[in-house]
This record gives structure tokens, sequence and C-alpha cells, in this order.
């Protein structure tokens, strides 16, 4: 092994000599473009085409295009049909901008960036091909990963030319020349850069083509070659691909068994038609008019070796562990500085796709779905009907009085409506609420619902694609946490149940799905549903809280008889009206065992007539004091409770209590029930009523003594709740049950095993269909208000509790109670996150983002979401413009997290064939943008990496020369509108300043893939440089210039007065010479005259005054008056019109 490195190395040294005689400058050859390329050169911008020509991306090309052009094979039909191809997509690329500051400011940086095309075609033999592998390169891999590629390719293919020349088969000059030339990893960044850009906008131009090629890919899994070695990898996937795409240009059909022929026509835009056997029989006709009759690419068959010596590498793939779709895997050795290989797979689908936002919509539409364990069909339908109940209850005017003026009432619970006190400001906060997009994620997932649901044909198939993309592969992009409830937890009736309109509504729900249970077919008493009573009474002894009403109906006898002279009967539900009597100390005891029955006296008071007296000597006269009415006995106020809710002789006159029951008893009546009192006691010192939780209760009926637990089952135990009633099985009496009438907690055993306290053996978990959900939104069931609140928090109204059951005496007591899951805040957070990058999106209408987005785990801990996510209900849904610059790199990289700390002085970013421009930079002085608005434009700037651009911390500017004292006048202003500045331009260029900016994942990475880079916006005046910029600071600055409004409606005569004493200034000159009088800058209607002017003048520190078209120079007059200079080094007053 020494050996053979000692002589690769005295090889290598030999070769270097050899090539260093030939000093050959590689940057003095240009050739003659192939005539195929001619249109494109002429549609080129003419910076880029100089550059291509003669800059760094020329001398590049011919490195590259002389090291590797001894390798490649003869694909003459290719050559020509890319220049063909790349002639076509030029013109069609949107590249022109309608914002006439972009086109000032960014005007050498717009249009699409064919610079390595351009200096490929003018670089000789192999540098077309050359570049043809940089758009491989960029399709599949990362800015970073494809440099290393190119890093790893170059140092073997001079180990290789080494080994030639050592055996005297290497002697072509110019590939001695450029091994003896150094390529740095700056110069091949920038080359990839360049291809993954063009890449990227024609892309745009074929995205139908390209959308009906993946739904190809997506059904295949292939690799794109097996190969372990980098540098026999990468060569092979270039050269079968070339050679594969020319036999289809010349008409020959191919079949293929790997990914190499899909990657190549898809990075190149040559689109042949295309059959694929997997899963089953389809054909993809794209009818490209560079390919001959004939050209026909077959994949998915199987691979059958003609003989035994030949084995395809690719034939043993297991196709169940692969990922799906076209992937390519590679040992990356100059990835990072330090540290082994690096081994990366990516995938031709959602690592080297960029879909539209709303093509994103669809990922995650589908992610959401299997986050919330639901199919992509019921999703999508659930989301249709929460927005078609917000657009009825906004546009139609549907009320929500169920909610509002319900004769149910809920408790008011924090920032929920008590529906008996709700007005119809309630509702039309709840209207506005909508308005103002606090929801805005519901209608994006909306949006694309009915994509999924009305789309057809190759849109239909696209759609499902990508939805069903997302429910593998971005499960985690919501949240990592589990679980979490299925469908918002809307099939949970806990959570269900408070979101309804009122209690009437409650009931009939939880009736609805009570009736379906098993329970309900055994007996009709063992369901019970507690809400709160419409009226709340409180009394010195005696309170009404709660109502309880059958689950299901019951027969109950009539007064009418039959012909037979039967009782009649019905089938009704019976409604309770649960009265407590609240008492201290050891009367809870006695009050207990009153209605229980457990004093030795009746529980009930069954005297005749009159309550009979308790004896003097109850001891001695033992029958009467048997007899005597229990609450005298017990020395206790006579109550209806003692007479199954009835009026008796005992009573005092009836009380306002009683008119109460007796008016909500007819009440009752009316709604075709049956009314009755329940009575039971509780202390004074137990915090009970609706909005506390019980996971049980006790309940006291008519027709027994003691009270009868029941257990939760569904609902909201805070409002109203379905509650199952206690029994116990006995053994080898078949379905039979025994009620217990122990003490509370204690079971009767009858030969058979006590049930498990808080057990309900007869109740199985009820909750809501999907079908029964559904139904809820379509009759407006819910309460809107309450509907908003939860979605768009995800929490619901009341606690989740932990139930403490160490307590005999208060069974269900709460000890401590917390949120609902983490996990469903954290879906809900990243929710709203999602809706606010919609909002920066929705600016950038042609804007892609990266498929492998959705990959990205936890959106809402990315760094551009805490700090700023406003509170819920309060948000003012303005988007720092930090955090949208954070924002858009994280969706145009798929990866990359950024601190939006670092990016507070950023005015512009720049990836791939994107432009992306703060709108300050682009808008008149006296208007002002949102901090979140963006606008992006096709173009590039030339360098590698996403760059973000801030100016120089001390902008410069020119002084005032003595020379220029021809060209000062300040004459009076006599209130004429002029532009005097129509010489005025504004340029960009860098000054070489750069500074990293690192993410999560980038330590050891020899390439940056994100960093600041220094801008300076420079202002010249024909020709001569007036000063440099810092547009951000100048107009985001609260103190350092006034904003004049227009104010026509004074009174005043607008016309401007001699009296004034202000002076013209019409030139730079005037304004760097400066005036101790008031000086009026003449730029009418120049927009960038007027932003120079602004930030120049700030810079100088004069008093600026920013004036809108039409003015009262009175008002203005007065006010100036009234404003003193801030420093006495300041300039005087100037005015910009």
């Amino acid at each position: 092994m020494n050996k053979i490195v000692a002589s690769l190395a005295h090889a290598t040294s030999e070769v270097t000599f050899a090539a260093a005689n030939l000093n050959l400058d590689f940057s003095i050859f240009k050739f003659e473009a192939p005539s195929s390329y001619k249109p494109f050169g002429d549609k080129l911008s003419l910076e880029r085409r100089d550059k291509a020509e003669y800059g760094t991306p020329h001398i590049t090309a011919r490195k590259l295009g002389a090291l590797f052009n001894g390798t490649l094979p003869k694909t003459p039909t290719l050559i020509t049909a890319y220049g063909t191809r790349v002639s076509e997509i030029l013109p069609l690329i949107d590249s022109s901008s309608e914002n006439i500051a972009v086109t000032s400011l960014f005007g050498q940086q717009l249009g699409a960036d064919g610079t390595t095309i351009w200096a490929a075609a003018t670089s000789g033999d192999g540098a077309v091909p050359v570049h043809l592998l940089a758009c491989l390169l960029a399709r599949t891999w990362s800015g970073p990963q494809a440099t290393s590629v190119w890093a790893q390719m170059i140092a073997e293919r001079k180990k290789e030319i080494a080994k030639g020349f050592e055996k005297g088969t290497m002697k072509d000059y110019p590939t001695l020349a450029a091994f003896g030339q150094e390529i740095t990893r700056q110069q091949l960044a920038e080359w990839d850069a360049s291809a993954r850009a063009w890449v990227r906008a024609a892309d745009e131009v074929k995205r139908k083509d390209l959308d009906s090629l993946r739904l190809i890919i997506n059904d295949l899994n292939l690799p794109i070659d097996s190969e372990s070695d980098l540098y026999k990898n990468v060569t092979n996937v270039w050269h079968s691909s070339m050679t594969t795409i020319e036999n289809l240009l010349n008409g020959i059909p191919q079949t293929v068994y790997n990914g190499t022929t899909l990657l190549g026509i898809s990075s190149w835009h040559i689109l042949p038609d295309v059959v694929s056997f997997r899963p089953s029989l389809k054909e993809i006709k794209h009818n490209d008019k560079l390919v001959r009759p004939g050209g026909v690419l077959t994949v998915g068959l199987q691979y059958v070796p003609r003989d035994t010596d030949h084995d395809d590498n690719n034939s043993n793939i297991n196709e169940a562990q692969g990922p799906l779709g076209v992937f390519w895997s590679l040992s990356l050795s100059h990835l990072k500085f330090y540290g082994p290989p690096v081994q990366v797979s990516h995938s031709l689908g959602i690592n080297a796709t960029r879909v539209t936002f709303d093509q994103f919509m669809l990922l995650a539409l589908g992610s959401l779905s299997a986050r919330l364990k639901g199919s992509l069909v019921e999703c999508s339908k659930l989301f249709i009907a929460i927005w078609t109940l917000f657009e009825e209850t906004t546009v139609g005017g549907q009320s929500d009085d169920g909610a509002l003026q319900g004769s149910e009432s809920s408790p008011d619970k924090g920032k929920f409506i008590n529906k008996q006190q709700a007005s119809s400001q309630d509702k039309l906060e709840a209207f506005s609420f909508i308005r103002r997009q606090e929801l805005n994620w519901v209608k994006l997932f909306h949006e694309a619902s009915s994509t999924i649901l009305e789309s057809e044909g190759v849109d239909l198939e696209v759609a499902c694609m990508l939805a069903n993309c997302g429910r593998r592969r971005g499960k985690q992009f919501w949240s990592s946490l589990d679980p979490v409830n299925r469908l918002f937890g809307l099939c949970d009736l806990r959570i269900v149940i408070p979101l309804l309109k009122d209690a009437t509504t409650q009931i009939g729900v939880l009736r609805a799905v009570a009736q379906r249970s098993k329970a309900a077919r055994k007996n009709d008493s063992l369901l019970l549903i507690r809400y709160p009573a419409p009226r709340k009474w409180d009394f010195q002894t005696e309170s009404c809280h709660w109502e309880a009403c059958s689950a299901v109906p019951s027969t109950l006898p009539t007064s009418k008889r039959a012909h037979d002279g039967s009782v009649i009967h019905v089938s009704a539900y019976k409604r309770f009206i649960i009265i407590e009597g609240t008492i201290e100390g050891d009367s809870l005891r006695a009050g207990e065992n009153r209605i229980s029955g457990r004093t030795g006296h009746p529980g009930f008071c069954t005297c005749p007539g009159d309550c009979l007296e308790v004896p003097e000597n109850p001891a001695i006269n033992y029958t009467a004091a048997n007899n005597a009415c229990p609450c005298k006995y017990l020395k206790l106020q006579c109550t209806r409770a003692c007479h199954f809710g009835s009026k008796r002789e005992c009573l005092r006159e009836p009380t306002d209590f009683d008119k109460l029951i007796d008016r909500r008893l007819q009440e009752i009546s009316a709604l075709g029930e049956y009314g009755f009192v329940s009575y039971q006691i509780r202390s004074r010192r137990d915090r009970y009523g609706p909005g506390m939780e019980e996971e049980d209760f006790y309940f006291t009926d008519s027709r027994s003594h003691g009270p009868h637990r029941f257990e939760f089952v569904a609902g909201c135990p805070q409002e109203t709740c379905l509650y199952g009633r206690i029994l116990q099985h006995v053994t080898g009496s078949g379905d039979s049950y025994l009620e217990s009438r122990n003490m509370p907690g204690s079971y009767i055993s009858r030969g058979a095993n006590p049930l498990p306290h808080g057990v309900a053996p007869s109740f199985e978990p009820i909750e809501l269909s999907y079908d029964d959900m559904i139904s809820l939104f379509k009759t407006h069931k819910l309460s809107i208000i309450r509907l908003i609140s939860y979605l768009d928090t995800g929490t619901t109204m009341y606690p989740r509790p932990r139930v403490s059951r160490n307590s005999v005496n208060h069974p269900g007591q709460l000890n401590e109670s917390q949120k609902v899951p983490e996990v469903q805040e954290a879906i809900h957070r990243s929710l709203r996150a999602l809706a606010h990058a919609a909002d920066v999106y929705k600016l950038l209408p042609s804007v892609t983002v990266a498929m492998s987005t959705i990959l990205f785990p936890d959106l809402y801990k990315a760094q551009w979401v805490p700090g700023w996510s406003p509170t819920p209900q309060k948000s003012s849904n303005i988007m720092p413009r930090e955090h949208a610059f954070a924002c858009l790199a994280m969706f145009e990289t798929g990866t990359l997290d950024l601190s939006p700390a670092s990016l507070g002085d950023v005015m512009a970013m720049a990836s791939g064939d994107s432009l992306f421009i703060s709108n300050t930079l682009l808008c008149d002085p006296s208007q002002i943008p949102k901090r979140h608005e963006i606008t992006r434009v096709v173009g590039n700037i030339g360098k590698a990496g996403l760059a973000m651009l801030i100016a120089p911390p001390f902008p410069r500017s020119k002084e005032a020369a003595l020379g220029d004292w021809n060209c000062i006048s300040h004459a009076p202003f006599t209130g004429e509108s002029f532009d005097g500045f129509k010489s005025t331009s504004t340029h960009l260029s860098f000054t070489g300043y750069t500074a990293p900016l690192l993410s999560t994942d980038s330590h050891g990475i020899q390439d940056i893939e994100a960093y600041l880079l220094e801008t300076v916006l420079s202002v010249y005046n024909s020709g001569e440089w007036i000063g440099d910029l810092d547009v951000l600071k100048t107009l985001e600055s609260k103190s350092e210039f006034v904003r004049v409004d227009q104010i026509l409606d004074c009174g005043h005569d607008h016309g401007y007065k001699g009296t004034f004493r202000f002076v013209v200034c019409d030139s730079w000159e005037e304004l760097l010479e400066g005036s101790e009088d008031t000086v009026v800058a003449r730029a009418y209607q120049n927009w960038q005259a007027r932003l120079a002017l602004t930030c120049i003048a700030v810079q100088r520190g004069y008093n600026v005054f920013v004036l809108p078209d039409l003015v009262c120079w009175q008002c203005l007059y007065h006010g100036l008056q009234k404003v003193s200079r801030k420093r006495d080094e300041t300039e005087g007053n100037l005015l910009i019109m």
C-alpha cells in the first residue's frame, strides 16, 4: 500500500510539473456558441452574458470541461436539443417586474440566471455536459452537499489523470493543463448556485409536465445508482443519463431499471413520453417536439439478466425497506471539515421538489389528517363544514341566538360568554373575530380540502399524491408529542358539549347517543342527564343549581283508561328539579339521615294529614315518637322534600321558593315531559354548582329513600353530562342488577364480588360518530363564539381533572386540575404559525417552497414562531420583518431555522432564482408599509447559498465642495411643483463583508448555507456618486422625520404665500450645502428621489418633513413654527415635495 501511495504521489508531482510548463490561461479562450444556444444568449441580460464570457463562470466552465472531457460519451443530439430547450424556456420565465422601484434598485440582478449555460456554451467541448451534471446535482442535493460532490469528483478525477500520465495514456494537453489549475470551493459553490437558480426558474415554466412526471416517480421504488464509491456512482449517473436521453431524442425506445434517466429528464426539462408498470400500467404523454417518434421511456419492469455473468446491481433491492420514489445515496467525505464521510440519501420526490404554497397546504392537510387520526376525506369534509358554518354565520347573518339568548343557561367561565348575559355585541365580536382572520388556518385548510374533493383528472391525482405524501412523511410537522385527540377532539363529548349552543341542544345530543347504548336497552332508569338549572335559586336553607332528566323515555301511567278499563301508558321523558338543602355543622349528618331513612323513622314524611308532633317524652311514648314527623323529630324545618315535592298543611304559606318550583314544573310540562322534585343535603362549605367538576354525584328520586350513586359516562360534568347509575351484578341471575342502598362508597355483596370503586360495568365508552359531528355543523347546533375560541387556542373550556377518591364522604372531589394535553396546544400553535406564514406568502403568489419543509419537526418550535406569536384573540396579525425573513428562509430551504434576532437589519434576501425585497425599499417615504410585506422577483445576485442583505452601519455621503458654488442659488420658493432630481438613480453593490448565520444543524459544514451580506444602496446623480442609504433605519425611525398628513378640509386657502420665506432646493449640491432658511426640495412625484432625499437629509441632521401631493401651506407653516430644532448642530427644516 505504501508503495502505491508513493507511486501516486510521484506521478502527481510529475503531472503537476508538466501542467505548470503548459501555462495555459483558460480565461483567454472563448469559443463560438453552438447555433441552438444563440437565441438563449441574445435573451440573456447584458451583465450576465458579459460575466459568462469573461468572468469567473467562464473560467470555471473551461477548467471543468477540460478536466472531464476525456471521460464523456458523445451525445451531439442531446447537446443541441438542450440548447433549443433552454432557448425556448428563457423567454417564458416571468423575469419582468411591474414595480419600477425593483427595476431601478435591482436591475442588474433581475431575470433568470443562465450564466452557467452561456458560459458552458462558449467554453468548448465538455463544458455543456459539465453544466448538465451541475443540474443533476442541484436537482437532488442541497448547495453544500452538491459543492462537496464537486470537490470530491475533482479530487478523484485528478488522481485518475495522474495514474494515466504515469502509464503514458494521458496526453491530452487541455486536460493536463486543467490538472494544474486550482478550482476553489467558492467557485464551485457559485457554479452550483447559478445552475440551481436556472433549474428552479425552468421548473416554473414546465410545472405542469413535471407534476405529471411525479405521478410516476412517486409510485416507483428505484435507486439512482447503488455504487458505494462516489466518483464511480456520480460518473455512472452522469454518463448513463446522457446516453439514454440521447437515444430517446433519436427515437430509440429505452427501458430502464433505475432512476438515472428520470433524474436526467426532470433536471434538463427534456420530457419524452413515459410508460410505467408500477403499480399498474400508466402512460404519460408529454408530446415533446424535441423527441423523435418512438422515443418512449419504459420504467417499472423487473430486470431479468440476459446471461449468468451479468448481474444488475439494482436487481436485489428490497422495495419494502427503500424509500418511496427515486432516491440517490452518496457518501460525502468533503462535506465537513472533520469527521468520517457523511452518508446522505435524498429522494427525487420530497427532497428535490418545490411546490407552490397552495400545493404545500395539500401536504399540510395530509400531514394533519394523519396526526388527527382521521382519513383524508374525513378531515377535508370537516374543514369544509367548519368554514361553511363560519361563512353562513358571518355573511348570511345566521344568528347564534341559542348561544346568546338561549333559555337554558351555562356558567360564565373565563372568556366564554354566559348565555343569559350575552348580547348582540358578543355576536358582533364573534363576527369581527372571523373577519380579522384570526382563524386563517381554517380557511387555508378549507381551500385545500376543496381541492381534494372537487378536483378531477390529473389535478386530482397530483392533489392526492401531495396529500398522501404529507400523511406518510409529515406526521411530526405539527408536533412530535403523543397522543392527540381525534379530529381536534370534536368526537369527544367532553369537548363538544360545551361548544353547543344551549342546554336544550346539549340534552338532545346526549339523549341521541345514549339511546344507542346497551344500557339504554336494558333499563330506562340507568342513564341520567344532569344539566345546569335554567334559573339558579339561592335561599337561606335551600337552593337549586342543577336539574336532571332521563336519557331514555320511560313508560309512565296516565289518568286515562282504555275501553277495557286498563290504564293507558305513555312514553315520555322525566325531568327532576334538584333541590339542595344547605345546612351546617352536625345537622348535615342529621339531614342525610332524614333523606336516607337511617334514623329509625321513615325517610319521608308519611303523616296522613297534619304532621304529627313529637311527644314530650319520646323514650316512654315510643309509638307516638315513631309516628311523629321526622322533620320535627330532628328539630329541622319541614320542607317540600319531606312530601315528595308536594305542599302539605304542615308548611307555612307558600314561599317564593315554592312559587319558583311550581312555575318550573309548569314549564317542564309544557315541554311534554313529566316533572319531579328531588332533594339532597349539602354542606354550605361545599363548592357546588355548574362550572365545578364532579365525576360522580348522588341522586334521590321519589321512588326510594336512599340516594343512588351516578358516575360519569359522557359529556361535560361542569355543564351537561350523562351519568350512569352504579349497579351490582347478581351472580347466577343472568342480566339482573341490584341497586346498592348502603352508605355511599359501599356495595351489596350477595354471593358476588363487590365491583371496584368508580366502575360502571354496564356503560361502554360513548362518543360522537363522525356523521354526528358533521351534522352538528350543518344544523348550526354549535355556538360560534365558543367554537372559534376552542379552535384558536386548542384548550377546552374546562380543565381536565385529576380525580381523588381518597375521601368516602366526598367522592369525586378534585384535588388539582390540568389543562388539555400539551400536544393539543402544540398543534394549535403550529396551525397559527402556518397561518402567519401564509400571510407572508399571500403577497408572493408565484413563489415556490421546498417540499421537504413538511419534514421539519414541531413547527411551533421554529425560531421565527416564539417571541411574537400573539395571545389568542388579541393578535395584531402583523409579523415583524425579521421573523418574516426567517420564515421565508425555512420554507425556501426546508431546513434552515434562523434566529430572527440576527435578521433585524435585513432589507432583502437572495435565494436560488428569487430576490425577496422588503417593501420599505420600494415605496415613497410618505407611505408606511407593513413590516412583514415583502416583494419577490425572479433574480439572482450570483452568489451561493442564502444571502441576507444588510446595509453598512454608518453610510457615507458626499460633502459640499467649494467648486459647486455656481450650482447653488436657493431661490425663493413660489409654490410651484417641480421635479429637479430627474437624473437621480440608485444602484446596488456589495462590500465583500459577510457574516455566517448558523442554523441548529450546521456545525462542521465546510460551506455556509446562510449568511449576512453587506450591501450598499448608493445614490447617483447623472453618474456621480452622492451618498449611500440606510433605508430601513431611516424610514422605520419614529423620530428622525415627519410624514405630513394630507389635510384639505381646514378651510384655508391652500395656495402658497410668499410671506412664508421658503427657499428652493432643486439639486444635490444645494441640499449638501444647506441653508438657514426652510428648504423645499422639489422632487414632485419622483418617489425614488424623494426616498434618497429623505435618507441623505436625515443622515445629515435635517429636520425632515415629507409632504403629500396636496398640502395646505398655511397649516404647514403654523405647524413648523411649533417645531424646534432637535440639536444645536443640526441643519434647518427640509420639506420634501
